[in-house]
């Protein structure tokens, strides 16, 4: 039976521990509409980084030994030793300690169900120990976000836990629409397989913007409770994706796939970020004769893309000059 934690949490290679996740979280979100002083709490540590930590193994050692002090045989934490080694209870460990837990490894690492690989973990008859230490579960429960980061990739629609920490910072808000809000967002580069997947290659083969950040998008963010919310979002949905797989031409952002974050819906798209129409022609319209080619060449692409969207009953707020982006 798990039984409560029974150590001074004070020790050196702990504080050491601790000040090591501190200083390598990184910053991510719970969805656009998140406050900043609520994202500012989305704190994640990626696990090569607590690969680098425990591979000393004479501090993890140190550790695993002051934390489990009661052993009768100290042959069993050499044993604990070895199986944290094989790297498939680093982040269980590393949440045990930070909750002070520490010496409820042993539980862990005899059941297969409860490694790294099978985390978030959410369901409390399956946790070790609950009759001894009643908080344990949701203390767990709560602390083990910031290991249970996964990686971006294009998914037409997935559904997420409201408490899943997704790798991405929100720079900046846009102008937002009648029933959505958007944001400029930066996905961390260790965590963007974006562009490795079937629909990433597809923009990549129809869109040549080296100006665009490969690691830059916009996120466009629909609240079930706002009216019409979830009905543009599917209207939009269904437009972006059937685009994409009807070869897309480079006049129409590129989209990179949708999901479901608690109970607000996010579509992820191609950041344009050389300015709209209107304040091109605002603050250095073209004069040159071969400007002018170009502008118009451009304009008629604007107009095919504007024809493929409207037969696929795309939503628009107006269709003004401000909404097309260069």
């Amino acid at each position: 039976m798990t039984m409560l934690a029974c150590y001074d949490p004070y020790d050196s290679d702990l504080q050491d521990f601790e000040r090591f996740v501190a200083d390598r979280c990184r910053q991510g979100s719970r969805g656009g509409l998140s406050s900043s002083a609520h994202d500012a709490r989305c704190l994640y540590l990626p696990k090569s980084d607590l690969v680098e930590f425990f591979r000393d193994e004479d501090r993890l050692l140190r550790i695993l030994r002051y934390v489990m002090p009661n052993l009768e045989n100290p042959l069993q934490c050499s044993d604990v030793l070895e199986r944290i080694k094989e790297g498939d209870y680093y982040n269980v460990l590393a949440i045990l300690l930070l909750i002070r837990r520490g010496n409820a490894i042993r539980s862990f690492i005899e059941d297969p169900d409860l490694s790294d690989e099978k985390l978030p973990f959410d369901n409390p008859k399956k946790f070790p120990g609950l009759a001894a230490d009643p908080e344990f579960f949701h203390e767990f429960y709560s602390r083990q976000w910031m290991f249970c980061v996964r990686k971006l990739r294009y998914r037409r629609f997935v559904k997420l836990s409201a408490d899943e920490i997704l790798p991405y910072k929100i720079e900046q808000t846009l102008v937002p629409g009648a029933s959505s809000k958007a944001f400029v967002i930066t996905v961390d580069p260790d965590y963007n397989n974006l562009f490795s997947s079937n629909a990433g290659r597809l923009y990549t083969e129809n869109h040549v913007r080296p100006h665009v950040h490969p690691n830059t998008f916009v996120l466009k963010s629909f609240e079930n409770e706002i009216p019409d919310g979830k009905e543009q979002y599917d209207q939009e949905l269904n437009s972006f994706a059937t685009l994409l797989h009807t070869g897309n031409g480079p006049n129409i952002v590129g989209f990179f796939g949708s999901f479901k974050h608690g109970d607000t819906f996010h579509i992820l798209l191609e950041y344009a970020n050389t300015g709209t129409l209107e304040e091109l022609m605002q603050t250095a319209p073209p004069t040159s004769p071969e400007d002018l080619y170009e502008l118009w060449g451009a304009l008629l692409q604007l107009l095919r893309a504007l024809m493929t969207l409207h037969n696929l009953k795309f939503p628009s707020e107006d269709g003004s000059p401000s909404e097309g982006f260069m």
